[in-house]
Formats: structure tokens, sequence, C-alpha cells
């Protein structure tokens, strides 16, 4: 889903301080159920709004770029959690 390609981008951006030029590309290929979950939890807590959906992933990677420091095989299958965490800490969801 795409993950790994956000994840380097916001190492390029944030830890390296780099801008770099991002385009996107059809692939074709079957989204996966856990994808389309995911994807469906940001929309519903972002709406649409860019600036929201900066906002929650921007705390998204940070969240999880804590986890794989410490704990890089724990974060399997829990990016929809991350998600979560990431809504709760923006104040985008009351926990």
């Amino acid at each position: 889903g795409g993950k790994d390609s956000h994840f380097q981008v916001h190492v390029m951006k944030e830890k390296m301080g780099m801008n770099p030029i991002l385009f996107s590309v059809e692939d074709n290929f079957t989204m996966t159920e856990a994808g389309k979950a995911n994807l469906k939890n940001i929309w519903k807590y972002c709406s649409g709004n860019l600036r929201l959906l900066n906002k929650l992933l921007y705390k998204f990677f940070e969240i999880l770029e804590y986890f794989e420091e410490r704990s890089p095989s724990k974060t399997r299958g829990v990016i929809s959690k991350v998600i979560d965490m990431a809504a709760i800490d923006t104040g985008m969801l009351n926990a």
C-alpha cells in the first residue's frame, strides 16, 4: 500500500532536509483488503481536507518511525492502529 515509499519520502524530507519531487503511477494491481481499510480510516478522519491529511500522515510517520527504530518486527499488521494513534494525537479522534 505505499508505506515504504511514503516512509522514504518522510525520511528524505524531515531527516535529510531534502525536497524530493514526487509523482504517482497507476500500477493496475488489486488493492489488498488491509490497504482498502487503511484508506477508509484515513478518509474517515480527514474527509478530503488536505491540511488534515497532511497533519495526520505527518504524525502517522512520526509514530511509525518511533516503532521502527525500537521494534521493527512489531510494526507489521498494526498500521490501522498507528493511523488511529495519529488521529488521537492530532485531535481528529477523541479517545
